[in-house]
């Protein structure tokens, strides 16, 4: 069992590295300018390593997306854990999750976060930014809006899947707002005040 879980341990470190390695040139030179070859030498990991763990360029540079759906799957986890042990209401849920989902995506790093988005626009990869509910993010949304919607937190006149694609835009201009101005902006702060003022919103 130990040599199992030191075996796991050891992959993700290793498939970070490479993921990492990966931003940093796609960063320097330009994704269509980076070869698997590039990032096997970068990362100092054979070419059958690399394809172990990534099918292919276009997975690398989804990776970061992925590494993050699991951050929100575990925030929202750990969300529903407390609401049950606090008695917490399905907006102050929404409110906590919201706020949470802009310091996942701030751990990353300005450079990650950024890379990210330049990739997530290139035409391949337009998965990355896409908020339909085949992401998880918008999964956990969605079923927050709803219970909201329960207990009368939300009379938006806006549909359930519309309220969910605004606060992703949202979400989307505070974490590039905090690129922009550095760590000096107050995300926290922020993204509560934006969080509230979307559910205040009544039209």
């Amino acid at each position: 069992m130990e040599n199992k879980t030191a075996q796991a341990i050891k992959s993700a470190k290793t498939k970070e590295r490479i993921s990492n390695c990966a931003q940093k040139l796609f960063y320097k030179y330009g994704y269509d300018n980076v070869t698997m070859e590039d990032i096997a030498k970068a990362s100092r990991t054979s070419i059958g390593s690399i394809y172990h763990f990534f099918t292919n360029k276009e997975c690398l540079s989804f990776y970061p997306a992925t590494m993050l759906d699991d951050k929100h799957e575990a925030s929202y986890s750990r969300l529903r854990t407390k609401a049950l042990e606090k008695n917490l209401s399905a907006r102050e849920q929404l409110i906590d999750f919201f706020v949470e989902v802009q310091e996942n995506a701030a751990s990353f790093g300005s450079l990650a976060l950024a890379q990210l988005y330049v990739y997530g626009l290139h035409q391949k990869n337009k998965e990355v930014l896409d908020c339909r509910r085949n992401r998880k993010l918008p999964q956990f949304l969605f079923e927050l809006i709803k219970e909201c919607r329960s207990e009368g937190s939300i009379r938006s006149s806006l549909s359930n899947e519309e309220i969910v694609h605004q606060i992703i835009y949202a979400s989307r201009g505070l974490i590039i707002e905090w690129i922009v101005c550095g760590e000096g902006f107050d995300l926290h702060g922020h993204s509560r005040i934006m969080i509230k003022l979307l559910l205040d919103n009544n039209e």
